[in-house]
């Protein structure tokens, strides 16, 4: 693996490193982003971020994605591969990650794609425009050199985050481990377990990362499976034998 750029900014380190054909990015040596264009999901923890946007039927797939928390934007890449949504929005507070995600990710600004550089809450707090059928919550830094959640998930985040959901939209949420998912605001407040009704936990076998995904209409792990198989036979680079993950649904009395 070789160093093809370094940065060190207010006490920050950034490394970009290569690995055969994958570009991968490091902050303060804590792997933030991996993205290798011929194989766009290798098993790593953002394939949970953007697998479950599979959740939706073939033929009505997000429409208006957003993705809180950028990273190098190897979620925000997989999120169009999949879904060629018509508005994909990326909130980042870290301005060279940004940067990082446009010169060696290759994620630019377009007409679908919006890279904005700004806090997270300040942005959802203030945010009055079309909602979102993909909601991706991602907000980490470093602590230690270890990934913490940036805001904790308690049941005044996710109302902010569900008022920006459109009626059929599904939140998908990165958690550190399982005692920071269950202690999150959809499990603590019983107004927020009766609206979302199905919930569902995703891992894989290389982390202790746990990523939730809350939706207020019924959704089945078949549905996924069943996508994920078609997507396998449609594109050239999406392959089943590169994911890695385990899937179970919650039930709130887990």
């Amino acid at each position: 693996m070789a160093v093809i750029w370094t940065k060190t900014v207010n006490k920050k380190t950034y490394e970009v490193r290569t690995a055969g054909n994958s570009i991968r990015l490091y902050t303060n040596r804590v792997f933030h982003s991996q993205y290798n264009p011929h194989q766009p999901f290798s098993g790593q923890v953002w394939d949970l971020l953007s697998l479950p946007s599979l959740f939706f039927p073939q033929d009505n797939k997000p429409k208006r994605i957003l993705v809180l928390g950028v990273g190098g934007g190897a979620a925000i890449k997989q999120l169009v591969y999949l879904n060629k949504p018509e508005q994909i929005t990326g909130i980042e507070l870290d301005k060279t990650h940004i940067s990082i995600a446009k010169r060696f990710f290759n994620l630019k600004n377009s007409d679908s794609t919006q890279l904005i550089h700004q806090s997270a809450w300040e942005w959802v707090k203030n945010y009055d425009g079309e909602k979102f059928d993909y909601i991706v919550d991602d907000l980490f830094s470093d602590e230690d050199n270890e990934p913490r959640r940036a805001i904790t998930a308690n049941s005044s985040w996710i109302k902010k985050l569900n008022k920006l959901r459109s009626d059929n939209g599904i939140i998908v949420i990165n958690f550190a481990d399982d005692k920071e998912l269950y202690q999150c605001g959809i499990f603590t407040d019983n107004k927020l377990n009766r609206t979302f009704t199905s919930c569902f936990k995703l891992e894989t076998p290389h982390t202790y990362n746990r990523v939730g995904v809350f939706s207020t209409q019924t959704i089945t792990k078949k549905e996924l499976n069943d996508n994920i198989n078609i997507e396998s036979t449609n594109n050239k680079y999406f392959s089943t034998r590169h994911l890695r993950f385990n899937i179970k649904k919650i039930n709130f009395s887990d």
